[in-house]
């Protein structure tokens, strides 16, 4: 694989960038298992669909709107708990089929034009409804080959820029865009179109005056269309080709090309996004509100929306940056904090790689970027469109959607100024080695997210607690009460040697000033390791009991019980209640039992880990 650039003492830099990006990519698409990206069980759905040659969503189970039951039923998201994510390569998990006798509801939330799936809908058209192969291996596959098009689209936009390469780069290949084509969804082809667009732009404005008026820029062309077949609002990317306007194009075929490529191109995104942004499923996003209803609102108080989206904005800025640089799949875990110190030095250090360029003027550096930001500004308000409430402030937590965008920050100022040889070289060693520190940190942080029992990094100020709980039922949820005539006993099977401490969530009292639970913690004998009392009435909802412990056990062996009772000379009315989820099989290690009977349901419990 040879990767040349203009400057041939950066071919080989590059070349090994790509190539280590090429097997990091294809770890990323095996390992991050399969539901723990952003709204995967929906872009999957839609996938099955396409595969079907049904290209319009939410058609409704009255014409045959069914899909997959496993897509549901193997996601990682689903999960109980944040368990290391081993299983997905079992047997049992691996090699399941799909049951075409036993299919759900295929309702969806993702809603994207057809195009942002076609290559996932060909694989899944072949590989289930064709084949019939496993649906995880399939999965897998379809994230490979999602990754292979983005890194294809990746090298075309690098060898089309004649500037801002090593920029474009360090803004293609971060953590959150590798974690992207590790998983399932519409963002890559969105970043790929948009990255080819701006390529084929900045290559066309800089060769134009070189090549005859016959010729027309079909490829630019082309790269048009298909910004109209991404995610909505992508299209304002398009305004980056009045930096050619600013130019006289000497060939009126090519205004008429081009003018009628961006005019289907913006025709076809607007209605695509008119027809998603229907009642039916602005519902699936914000079920209290309808289109209309929540525009109304908006002209009804645009002073107030003014100030709600622009504090709003501000209250997201760090959202944004950990978005943009790398957050993992609901944003469950913690990022190594080095990730987002290496990436800014990374991008720094790209700007004084080139030699000094004239490419861009004033007026075209600053239309570019104000390019950007229009778009970025675009983005951030289809959330606090939704979302705006008179009176209210909210914060957006979607970075990611501005990575089609932040090229256009930086690409011109790149080769603004140059340092001179040394330096310059200097300055890329420094880039490539945040890049790969940036990608190095943030996959540990998805070893230990996803294959580790403590998921959260271990500190004296954050131990290790299991079990991680997901997907818990708190608006509505099983509550155990222990009373004078209730003892409540959970047994548990502990994962680590040394239990520093034991506690359990309360989500109801009733109590007198005088009354205390008593909380016990025995071992698999029922001989007593240790016991402390609380006073009910000091404690509130969703407040922790939690017993200090020095317990040495044998992970996965030595079973350990919890066991909360309440003294007969309590007052009749005590009540505590302890928050627990039905039914019990959802906790395998472990019975709930209420004055030695057993129950079909568990405790929320946690074991703190030395």
């Amino acid at each position: 694989m040879s990767i040349k650039t203009k400057n041939p003492q950066h071919n080989r830099p590059v070349t090994i960038l790509f190539i280590t990006i090429l097997v990091i990519g294809i770890l990323f698409c095996i390992f991050i298992p399969y539901g723990a990206g952003f709204d995967e069980e929906s872009h999957l759905v839609r996938i099955f669909d396409i595969s079907g040659l049904h290209m319009v969503p939410n058609r409704g189970i009255e014409n045959g709107d069914y899909t997959l039951s496993e897509i549901f039923s193997l996601s990682y998201q689903r999960a109980d708990f944040q368990t290391p994510a081993f299983d997905q390569f079992s047997p049992t998990k691996f090699l399941v089929k799909a049951d075409w006798q036993n299919m759900s509801e295929g309702g969806t939330r993702s809603h994207y034009f057809p195009a942002n799936y076609l290559l996932h809908g060909m694989i899944a058209g072949i590989c289930w409804r064709l084949f019939d192969f496993p649906i995880i291996p399939v999965v897998i596959l379809m994230k490979i080959v999602e990754f292979l098009f983005y890194l294809a689209a990746c090298y075309l936009t690098f060898r089309m820029l004649p500037i801002g390469k090593w920029v474009f780069l360090v803004i293609a290949f971060t953590p959150m865009a590798l974690f992207l084509t590790g998983t399932l969804n519409a963002d890559i082809f969105t970043l790929a179109c948009s990255y080819m667009f701006l390529g084929a732009t900045i290559e066309y404005y800089s060769k134009r005056d070189q090549a005859p008026e016959t010729d027309i820029p079909w490829k630019l062309a082309f790269f048009i269309l298909t910004v109209g077949c991404t995610k909505p609002g992508t299209f304002l990317i398009l305004l980056l080709l009045l930096v050619l306007v600013r130019r006289n194009i000497r060939s009126k075929k090519t205004v008429i090309v081009l003018t009628m490529a961006v005019i289907i191109s913006i025709a076809v995104s607007i209605r695509w996004m008119m027809f998603s942004a229907d009642d039916s499923n602005f519902k699936l996003w914000t079920p209290n509100s309808t289109v209309s209803g929540q525009l109304q609102m908006i002209l009804a108080n645009f002073p107030e929306f003014i100030r709600f989206y622009f504090l709003g904005i501000v209250y997201s800025l760090k959202n944004y940056y950990t978005g943009v640089v790398g957050v993992y799949g609901y944003w469950v875990g913690q990022v190594p904090t080095a990730v987002y110190i290496f990436f800014p030095i990374a991008l720094i250090s790209a700007l004084f790689i080139e030699k000094k360029s004239s490419l861009f003027g004033r007026k075209n550096t600053l239309l570019i970027i104000v390019v950007g930001l229009i778009c970025l500004a675009e983005i951030a308000a289809f959330h606090f469109v939704a979302f705006y409430v008179p009176g209210t402030t909210n914060i957006d937590i979607v970075g990611r959607y501005f990575l089609p965008f932040i090229p256009l920050l930086f690409i011109p100022l790149s080769g603004k100024v140059y340092l001179g040889k040394k330096l310059s070289n200097f300055a890329l060693i420094l880039s490539i080695g945040s890049i790969f520190g940036c990608i190095g940190f943030y996959g540990y942080g998805i070893y230990r997210t996803y294959y580790t029992d403590c998921v959260y990094a271990v500190t004296k100020n954050n131990p290790c607690r299991l079990p991680v709980y997901k997907n818990f039922e708190v608006n509505n949820p099983y509550v155990a009460h222990v009373t004078t005539k209730n003892e409540v006993e959970q047994s548990f099977l502990p994962h680590c040697k040394n239990i520093q401490s034991v506690r359990v969530l309360i989500e109801t009292i009733n109590a007198n000033p005088e009354d205390k639970v008593t909380m016990l913690i025995s071992d698999e004998e029922h001989q007593l390791e240790m016991t402390q009392h609380f006073e009910i009435f000091g404690l509130q909802h969703r407040d922790y009991i939690e017993v200090p412990t020095e317990i040495e056990v044998v992970p996965n062996e030595s079973v350990l019980w919890i066991t909360l009772i309440m003294e007969p000379s309590n007052s009749p009315m005590a009540d505590l209640g302890l928050l627990g989820r039905k039914p019990g099989e959802k906790y395998l290690d472990g019975e709930l039992f209420f004055n030695g009977g057993e129950q079909d349901a568990d405790l929320y419990f946690q074991y703190t880990c030395k």
